[in-house]
């Protein structure tokens, strides 16, 4: 199109066309710069800071991973001695097991463990009359206090002569025990299912929670509220 006159349109083999603007070195061409393709040759190379990093990350996903694995199966062993040690002592507590009730003097008690653990073993002697055990030294493992020598206590013996003691407090402490361990033991196929149905990323079907979910929160929170109970209500008996 013509500059002085907007009607006229120019051809590029006209004469009378204006000529390309030019310089003292030459007609003036625009020039576009190369795109860089993946391939070609401005790419520029991803850093290997970068890949190192993702590489350490990885690594420590899965170190935390195996870790968790780790504390689930120690924690659900710890849960099923608890539970077989609870169910034990309970079956002594209730006659399934043992002597009938028996009179016990304690010699002398001696500390296991230490901390919180910290339990003693206690030495005494009694009476068997007709009952199946052994005469001379009884044994009470793990009595949650020293006792002083002379003490009598009210026990159930196996024929090796090992005791336990009877009593409402030593019936609260194995069931809050009991629940505990059940607890523990549960936890970890618990956990293991909610990992497994967990999907990222992706949206909620339904509103709320569906009712496995809730049974098993309801589940995990009452077993160690009803244990922390018994187990409180054991100390003041």
């Amino acid at each position: 199109m013509d500059a002085t006159n907007p009607n006229h349109l120019t051809d590029p083999d006209d004469p009378t066309a204006p000529a390309e603007p030019t310089t003292a070195t030459g007609p003036v061409r625009t020039t576009v710069a190369p795109v860089a393709t993946a391939a070609g040759p401005g790419t520029v190379a991803a850093p290997k800071d970068g890949l190192r990093r993702s590489g350490n990350a990885r690594f420590s996903a899965r170190c935390a991973m195996a870790l968790g694995v780790l504390g689930l199966l120690l924690a659900g062993l710890l849960g099923v001695l608890l539970v077989r040690q609870a169910a034990t002592d309970f079956s002594y507590q209730v006659g399934w097991r043992g002597t009938p009730r028996l009179s016990m003097t304690v010699d002398a008690c001696l500390a296991n463990g230490g901390g919180r653990t910290k339990a003693y073993n206690c030495y005494g002697h009694g009476e068997r009359g007709a009952a199946d055990t052994v005469d001379g030294s009884w044994l009470l493992r793990d009595a949650p206090t020293r006792y002083a020598a002379g003490t009598v206590l009210d026990v159930s013996c196996s024929p090796t002569g090992g005791c336990v003691e009877l009593g409402a407090r030593q019936t609260l402490a194995d069931g809050a025990k009991f629940l505990f361990g059940l607890w523990l033991f549960s936890f970890v196929p618990g956990a293991g299912l909610v990992l497994l149905s967990v999907r990222r990323n992706a949206p909620p079907r339904r509103r709320g929670l569906s009712t496995p979910y809730r049974l098993g929160l309801g589940w995990f929170a009452v077993l160690p509220a009803l244990a922390l109970v018994l187990g409180i209500a054991s100390l003041f008996l």
